[in-house]
């Protein structure tokens, strides 16, 4: 991702210089780091995501062999707001999580790379991410800006939940300032809410078309399309299509 000269300056104690890291002690060396709100305001540009407070980042450098790798253990915790997927009111998103990346640069991640796809084990999964790095520095910026990239959400809801009633689908009216019913308030339109789409794998139990424990077997609707064809009577051939 390309970064213009402003944001360089911005989260500049993440642009670490290995070298002088190393002449401060053995370490390893703890940084914390403030995300400024700008900062995390230019990562999100192109998305709907407000900003209002800065972010923070602790993380654990460890050097190895030299400062042939190094090892960055941390935590990220940043925020921030993007409009209820429902009611459109702001639903705060969490872009918080454990960080683990194994930096090791050059031509020396090649050759790890190889060294690890010929000899995977079983305990390997859960090794940390590996990245190249090239020079005595190394900038973690683009590794938080990915974390923060990433817990950007498809579908947030306010902090109603799935509580949330939405907005009327006739008249856009927000409905959880409404009491309870089916007809919207403000236009007086039956079926007020608009339906809820269950994301993949979160189905509704109450879903009609599945049947009820101990209830009839509804019919697939694939079954109830083919009864709407005008098909010819078992064993006897179709009309033939004009070629």
């Amino acid at each position: 991702m390309a970064r213009d000269a402003h944001r360089l300056e911005l989260a500049a104690d993440l642009d670490l210089d290995l070298v002088a890291l190393a002449r401060t002690g053995p370490g390893p060396f703890t940084i914390t780091a403030e995300l400024p709100e700008p900062w995390i305001a230019a990562i999100l540009a192109h998305t709907d995501a407000e900003v209002s407070q800065p972010g923070k980042v602790r993380v654990e450098v460890t050097l190895i062999g030299n400062g042939i790798s190094v090892l960055v253990r941390g935590d990220l915790d940043a925020r921030f707001i993007v409009p209820c997927a429902r009611c459109l009111e702001p639903a705060e998103v969490l872009a918080s999580g454990e960080l683990c990346v194994h930096f090791v640069r050059g031509a020396a991640s090649d050759a790890l790379r190889d060294e690890e796809d010929t000899d995977m084990a079983a305990e390997d999964v859960d090794r940390p991410d590996q990245r190249a790095f090239l020079g005595t520095r190394l900038d973690l910026r683009p590794m938080i800006e990915e974390q923060i990239l990433v817990a950007y959400p498809i579908r947030a809801l306010c902090v109603r939940g799935e509580a949330c009633r939405g907005l009327c689908m006739h008249c856009g009216a927000n409905l959880n300032e409404q009491p309870p019913a089916s007809r919207c308030c403000v236009c007086g339109k039956l079926d007020a809410r608009v339906p809820v789409v269950a994301a993949p794998g979160e189905e509704d139990a109450s879903d009609p078309a599945k049947p009820t424990p101990g209830g009839p077997e509804l019919e697939p609707s694939w079954k109830a399309a083919l009864r709407g064809l005008d098909l010819p009577p078992s064993g006897k051939p179709g009309k033939k299509l004009p070629s």
